[in-house]
């Protein structure tokens, strides 16, 4: 059996609130069976906004957070790459998680580059993406 993994039961297993809710998240993160939810790229998206919006984390804890959680043994991903390759850049270049994952995905999937008016030059120094404004 696979389930879908809502954001709120990870976000409630990692802030500990309300404490019962955040007790049954935990039980049920540590009782599934491996690879038995399936946590889709827009939810770990929705759990980084709120980590760092609602929650005011810094970023380097919203990104060990999102390691902790796909390194999950119940975790699975669509495309366990690119969201480790998106990760490495919100966290080590300092993008916003929508741009690091869209650069993680030019760079994945070896497309031809990226057509965008955000200026991430700097922040694309040293990878191998193109970035082209219309």
């Amino acid at each position: 059996m696979t389930e879908a993994l809502d954001a709120n039961v990870v976000l409630r297993h990692f802030t500990g609130q309300p404490p019962e809710l955040a007790a049954r998240a935990t039980n049920a993160l540590v009782e599934a069976p491996p690879r038995s939810l399936f946590l889709a790229d827009l939810t770990v998206s929705e759990i980084v906004y709120v980590l760092q919006g609602v929650y005011s984390r810094p970023r380097e804890e919203v990104a060990r957070l999102v390691e902790a959680t796909i390194s999950l043994a119940p975790v699975r991903l669509d495309d366990e790459g690119l969201i480790r390759r998106t990760l490495e850049h919100y966290g080590r270049r300092g993008m916003d998680w929508p741009d690091a994952y869209l650069v993680a995905m030019v760079e994945v999937r070896k497309l031809d580059g990226l057509l965008s008016f955000d200026r991430l030059d700097a922040k694309l120094r040293g990878l191998q993406v193109k970035r082209r404004e219309p």
